[in-house]
């Protein structure tokens, strides 16, 4: 069950991005261990939410109105995603250039690339929150 979360430094950056959603699990800062979140006994200040995969996807839909897919590739089994930018609003669409990025490794598996397009998505919003 804990490779449906992701991983810490990917939460982190979530976290500095403004998610807030509630979440099955959380990491405890101090060693970065991963914990179901009923067993929370602390400070808030102490723990990093722990998204499963499907939330950090919906954070990126709802807050910044980006779209991403999973594929593969189905001749050589080869994962990849998409990132569709096309709907970014009219003020932020000319910081990008292009609407697709795609990315993909012949040993990657679909978590694999679920992982490195959060990764991709985090390095997208930090370009445009910072133009």
């Amino acid at each position: 069950m804990e490779n449906e979360f992701i991983p810490y430094e990917l939460a982190l950056e979530l976290k500095e991005l403004g998610f807030n959603s509630p979440c099955f699990g959380y990491y405890r800062c101090e060693d970065r261990e991963l914990f179901p979140y009923t067993y929370y006994t602390g400070q808030f200040n102490d723990l990093i939410l722990a998204p499963i995969t499907q939330q950090a996807f919906k954070f990126f839909r709802e807050k910044y109105n980006i779209h991403s897919y999973i594929e593969i590739e189905k001749g050589d089994n080869t994962y990849f995603y998409t990132i569709d930018l096309n709907e970014l609003p009219k003020n932020k669409d000319k910081v990008v250039d292009g609407g697709f990025w795609e990315g993909g490794a012949d040993d990657w598996n679909h978590e694999q690339a679920e992982i490195e397009c959060i990764k991709e998505l985090i390095k997208i919003v930090k370009d445009l929150d910072s133009k």
